[in-house]
């Protein structure tokens, strides 16, 4: 690659050019606005998180091959992968540009005589120093999420009998945190705040373990080891997704539609006593997957059977941007030597 994602990420220039999604019919009821990211000669591009130097992560597909990306001004750099690598992507990616996610070598059976990149291990990107992380004992690694520090890593494993585990790695330590519950069927943690918060899904089990009794989003504390399950009203499932340092949430919630056994996806910023939906695309399928602290969003939506992602930033209300434009004019005249001494 021409140049590190660290060496992107302390690039003080981050100036995308953003437009508001006008090629398709797009209703949301954030200010946002909103770009769709895309690569020549590539398709099935997945955005997920998104640092605080506006860098943000995913994978996409070329020559069929699934590979991982960093996004950053409108520009797409695919990531290097480990070698002998089928596929790999990335889904966290910490404010220096250290990205996490998985990546396999090995072809799986589907059960349907498909062979399929399967039995996925962690993976970390430092610098372009590539490294596996494999829970001990367990069949399948993924990683999802890095806190802005680069310091801890959350992820879930999956052992032989198919149990899911999720937890939170300190890659100072080498020690490991459970986030899950006794009745937890896929506890899935992903973003990690600079306090130690971790936002994630999970699916909740009745005593007996026996059925699915609820399908909350959740916050870890890593400091206190609590954990807040949260259903937002009226929603099928509740997926929590990132979490900013001032603890604002992004994720998504799914919404059951009569005949439709899929149901209607939507993406949701906000904090557990409330936020707001984003829609996009055909209105079916949208979900926020990365949050920073500026208020930058990334994620996907649909149209059709076909996705795409974005990346989306807000827009200022009318009275914050006279506030601002009367800052740049103050600062600009200042900088021609102007004001008094």
């Amino acid at each position: 690659m021409p140049r590190s994602f660290r060496a992107l990420a302390a690039s003080a220039a981050i100036a995308a050019a953003f437009t508001t999604l006008s090629a398709t019919p797009a209703a949301f009821a954030a200010p946002y606005q909103f770009q769709t990211l895309s690569l020549a000669g590539a398709t099935d591009i997945s955005a997920f998180d998104i640092n605080n130097s506006g860098q943000a992560v995913g994978s996409l597909s070329l020559g069929g091959v699934t590979q991982p990306f960093v996004w950053q001004g409108g520009s797409i750099t695919v990531a290097a992968m480990p070698a002998g690598a089928l596929a790999a992507y990335f889904v966290g990616i910490s404010d220096s540009g250290v990205a996490v996610g998985a990546w396999s070598n090995i072809l799986v059976d589907d059960g349907e005589g498909n062979l399929n990149p399967g039995n996925f291990q962690g993976l970390i990107d430092d610098d372009g120093v590539l490294s596996t992380v494999s829970v001990p004992g367990a069949q399948e690694t993924y990683l999802r999420g890095i806190s802005p520090d680069g310091r801890l890593v959350s992820g879930y494993a999956i052992d032989g009998a198919g149990n899911t585990s999720g937890f939170v790695l300190d890659r100072n330590s080498g020690s490991f945190t459970n986030v899950g519950r006794a009745t937890s069927l896929f506890p899935l943690p992903q973003g990690i705040n600079a306090s130690g918060q971790v936002a994630g899904s999970d699916f909740i089990l009745d005593d007996d373990l026996n059925r699915i009794v609820a399908r909350p989003g959740f916050v870890f504390d890593l400091n206190t080891g609590a954990r807040v399950d949260t259903e937002l009203p009226g929603a099928q499932r509740t997926a929590f997704r990132d979490i900013a340092s001032d603890g604002t949430l992004a994720g998504w919630q799914r919404f059951a539609v009569p005949g439709d056994p899929a149901g209607r996806t939507v993406g949701w910023v906000g904090l557990a006593s409330g936020g707001v939906e984003v829609s996009l695309g055909d209105g079916s399928n949208t979900t926020v997957q990365g949050l920073n602290d500026q208020g930058w969003i990334s994620g996907s939506y649909a149209v059709g059977d076909q996705f795409f992602s974005f990346v989306a930033t807000p827009v200022p209300e009318p009275t914050t941007a006279l506030l601002l434009g009367a800052g740049l004019a103050a600062l600009a005249w200042r900088r021609k030597g102007c004001s008094p001494r």
